[in-house]
């Protein structure tokens, strides 16, 4: 709203009254450290308090330890509640930012429903995807040491020609994990990397909660490869408008 007000008038400044307004006194202010990581201009987020989200979703005396347990899995519960308001919150800037430009050129074709039937009865595509998510987590660990290893390197050698071979067997399947990467990867990426910025999760937490994460794999070596473009080649994604035209984990390769 304050956008189209300040067509009109471009000195428009929202009263501060409205600005900060909370539809309930435990949501988030302006202030906390999250929203100010984010820019709380770009992203208002308006998260409850713990308690009262648990009240909101029903939780008794009985069932607030499965709730409480819950939570710490995930990496507390800001992190739970938080990381996936900001996974959402990136889809919705993905309609009005040049991301979503550079997906509509992408244009990269892929068939769900015969990748799905493929997995059923083909072992060998099943091995690739599994070692090509392990590759990744690995390279995602080696992401905790400053600098790379020779290790990291041979892992990155290894990830290649499992690329390879995917591309040129399984094209379908190889368009999945090509796509998916940006489109849920990326937004699992920026909530990691929202989280690590704020302060409430550590790199190194958050390498381990997308390895142990029970999304789709992609979602989680997407956001690898948002972390190792962002900490070990110290390259922002999207940098050269380069994702219409190769993969993630190609353009670290490359």
């Amino acid at each position: 709203m304050e956008v189209q007000l300040k067509i009109g008038n471009p000195d428009y400044q929202v009263p501060e009254q409205f600005s900060n307004w909370k539809p309930h006194p435990e949501y988030m202010d302006r202030s906390h450290i999250l929203r100010q990581t984010l820019d709380t201009n770009v992203l208002i987020l308006l998260s409850p308090a713990k308690d009262l989200f648990l009240k909101q979703a029903g939780a008794t005396e009985q069932t607030r330890p499965f709730f409480e347990d819950m939570f710490k899995q995930k990496g507390g519960y800001f992190n739970l509640i938080m990381g996936m308001m900001v996974h959402e919150m990136f889809h919705v800037k993905e309609g009005e930012d040049h991301v979503n430009g550079l997906a509509e050129r992408r244009d990269v074709p892929e068939d769900r429903k015969a990748l799905v039937e493929q997995l059923k009865s083909d072992t060998t595509l099943r091995n690739l995807f599994t070692t090509y998510a392990k590759i990744v987590f690995s390279i995602g660990d080696s992401l905790k040491h400053s600098a790379a290893s020779g290790a990291e390197m041979e892992k990155l050698s290894e990830l290649k020609a499992v690329i390879i071979e995917i591309k040129t067997k399984y094209p379908n399947a190889w368009s999945f994990i090509w796509n998916y990467e940006y489109t849920e990867g990326f937004a699992e990426y920026v909530s990691a990397f929202s989280m690590i910025q704020s302060g409430i999760t550590s790199f190194s937490q958050q390498i381990d909660l997308q390895k142990n994460d029970e999304n789709n794999f992609a979602y989680r070596t997407g956001a690898m490869g948002g972390l190792y473009l962002s900490y070990r080649l110290k390259q922002m994604p999207f940098h050269n408008k380069e994702d219409h035209s190769y993969s993630l984990w190609e353009i670290v390769l490359a």
